[in-house]
């Protein structure tokens, strides 16, 4: 056997060996995407509960119905609780939108799930009181998002 014989079949075995890394790369790849999409379904499920732990306790569970139904019932020890649990939830609905943004969170997930989820917290009559009250506070498409018309 020739040694441009022996150069040849290298060179053959190691353009193998290049396609199959190539193909063992890809299924990693995609492998690590479908984790990563999982561990993200459970990272918004997670930051979701952080932001209502709170009220599933009384008196915040009190506060906060009746701060929804009617803002201007509260006392100034309720509305200053209402206003905490609020500002948590809505911050994090905007850390949600930043997420986005850097396709951390998929589209579908975004909408069907989150938008649905915070929307009615600042579409309840106390709850779009408080909000007109501080929507500066938040980034412009925690508005346009949110809001009954957007």
């Amino acid at each position: 056997m020739s040694w441009e014989l022996a150069a040849a079949i290298a060179e053959i075995i190691s353009a193998v060996a290049v396609v199959i890394s190539l193909v063992y790369l890809a299924v990693q790849i995609k492998s690590n995407t479908t984790q990563l999409k999982f561990n993200e379904g459970h990272a918004i499920a997670d930051s979701a509960d952080r932001g209502f732990e709170p009220i599933y306790s009384e008196p915040a569970m009190s506060i906060w119905t009746k701060g929804h139904r009617d803002i201007g019932q509260l006392t100034d020890d309720e509305r200053t609780i209402f206003d905490a649990l609020m500002i948590r939830n809505i911050q994090n609905f905007q850390n949600m939108i930043l997420a986005r943004r850097e396709s951390l969170i998929d589209e579908e997930v975004f909408h069907r799930t989150l938008v649905g989820f915070y929307t009615p917290l600042i579409n309840s009559p106390g709850g779009a009181e408080w909000f007109e009250d501080r929507k500066d506070y938040f980034i412009d498409e925690v508005s346009e998002i949110l809001s009954k018309d957007g």
